[in-house]
């Protein structure tokens, strides 16, 4: 069925809309009162204030990569004693405790070394004196090529 102009609603007829019924018009008075009524009556709340970032000056260490030691023979830091080194300990006996100590603390610093893998040796130096003690260390490399490390007193108290 085909509409034809005379079906068409003509300009003409431009009424408006008249709503006579009682509760349309008591539905349309409360539909904008609640409109204009606010529906929260709790206070407004300030925002929580930004958090402070984390503290990322310091890098984080990583525990999958592990630090190298090497091995300290058995007899690498055998202590001196008096029927093994008479003249060492004679030279040194007011600083033997002392001279134990550096030397711990050589073989530490050697076998932090990459380059070091196993110590054989840790002695005291013959050009140290009483007031200037100096220690040798021994290693062997990844080939079993010998690696000596030469420190000074100094050296190994700032390492400690």
């Amino acid at each position: 069925m085909a509409l034809d102009r005379d079906d068409a609603v003509s300009p003409d007829c431009t009424n408006p809309v008249r709503i006579h019924h009682p509760l349309v018009l008591a539905g349309l008075a409360l539909l904008v009162a609640c409109a204009n009524q606010s529906t929260d009556s709790a206070p407004p709340v300030a925002p929580e204030p930004p958090k402070a970032a984390p503290d990322t000056s310091m890098p984080l260490e990583d525990a999958s990569v592990p630090v190298h030691q090497a091995a300290i023979q058995a007899g690498a830091l055998t202590p001196y004693s008096e029927d093994q080194a008479p003249e060492l300990i004679n030279r040194f006996s007011a600083r033997i405790d002392e001279v134990e100590a550096f030397r711990q603390l050589a073989a530490n610093a050697a076998a932090a070394d990459p380059d070091c893998q196993v110590i054989s040796m840790v002695e005291v130096a013959s050009t140290s004196t009483t007031d200037d003690l100096r220690f040798w260390v021994e290693c062997s490399d990844n080939n079993g090529d010998p690696v000596r490390y030469n420190f000074t007193e100094a050296e190994l108290k700032s390492q400690s």
